[in-house]
């Protein structure tokens, strides 16, 4: 059985707004003779969009009527800036976002609004996940070109006054929208480890889930 994480960035009204779904599934895997099942990663659905507020509340209720997401989806929220109200129109139409407000600092701590996360555990935890290919991206996936460039936009800088260190974009003209909204997604789905590990209990038979086949939501869904 899979999971669902979608990732909602929120741009002001001349940026792009975004929504990214990460599928979370379990692969069983084998260390020094114990069986585990860890986390693997599929970024399925990519989509920006330049829409008033109200019609991206009603986007968001139209996705949620798929059965899969209304039964194990999350729905994750950049709280930041203009973010907040969408939240709470969201939970006024009967949808319980969490929220992420992302900041400039060092540490990830979860409040009574949601979670406060660096822009560079949002960044390096999409960097972390591809490179050792937990998280794969969905062939023919529309906008997967421009995510990547987006994510090959940003520079690691560290600052030699301050010994801060941060992601930065290089290129002002390059949107982070698409990136923003697969990490928020990915840091949520992950939150406790790309690499945590569930023991297999049940030694007279393998507990092992198959994400089954996934139709189209949208026009952007696609394996």
């Amino acid at each position: 059985m899979s999971d669902y994480f979608i990732g909602l960035d929120l741009g002001f009204s001349t940026d792009f707004s975004a929504i990214s779904i990460i599928e979370r599934r379990y692969e069983r895997e084998y260390e020094y003779f114990e069986e585990f099942e860890k986390p693997h990663f599929d970024l399925t659905y990519l989509e920006r969009f330049q829409i008033p507020y109200p019609e991206i509340s009603q986007k968001i209720k139209v996705l949620f009527e798929d059965p899969r997401l209304r039964q194990t989806g999350e729905l994750v929220v950049d709280a930041t800036g203009v973010g907040l109200p969408i939240v709470q129109m969201l939970e006024g139409e009967g949808i319980n976002p969490r929220a992420i407000t992302i900041h400039g600092g060092e540490e990830a701590t979860e409040t009574k609004d949601g979670f406060r996360v660096p822009k560079k555990q949002i960044v390096s935890v999409l960097v972390a996940a591809l490179q050792s290919a937990r998280l794969k991206i969905a062939e023919k996936l529309e906008y997967a070109s421009v995510f990547l460039e987006e994510l090959q936009n940003f520079s690691y800088k560290i600052d030699r006054k301050t010994g801060h260190e941060s992601y930065e974009s290089m290129k002002e003209a390059v949107h982070d929208d698409l990136v923003i909204a697969a990490g928020i997604a990915l840091w949520y789905a992950a939150r406790d480890g790309l690499n945590r590990r569930k023991i297999i209990a049940d030694r007279g038979g393998v507990r092992h889930y198959e994400p089954g086949p996934l139709l189209p939501i949208g026009t952007n869904f696609r394996r």
